[in-house]
């Protein structure tokens, strides 16, 4: 459920880099103040069912501050 939501609130932000914060509220409720790789985790589960082919990243990793969804060119 978790795997969808984060899906949907990338697609619904396309193209705008999200801070973990801002997926972090969004996404799973609270504001996380632990050290967790949750995040992380859930991105690479998506790559791996979204990027079967290899050839280009949708899901980019914007380092210092998140993610964002790109279209592929």
């Amino acid at each position: 459920m978790r795997e969808f939501e984060l899906l949907e609130y990338l697609m619904t932000h396309l193209q705008q880099v999200m801070t973990r914060d801002q997926i972090l509220e969004k996404v799973w409720g609270y504001d996380f103040g632990g050290d967790s790789n949750v995040i992380e985790v859930y991105i690479r589960t998506l790559r791996q069912k979204l990027e079967i082919d290899n050839t280009s990243r949708l899901i980019q990793t914007v380092r210092g501050i998140g993610y964002v969804l790109r279209l592929k060119k």
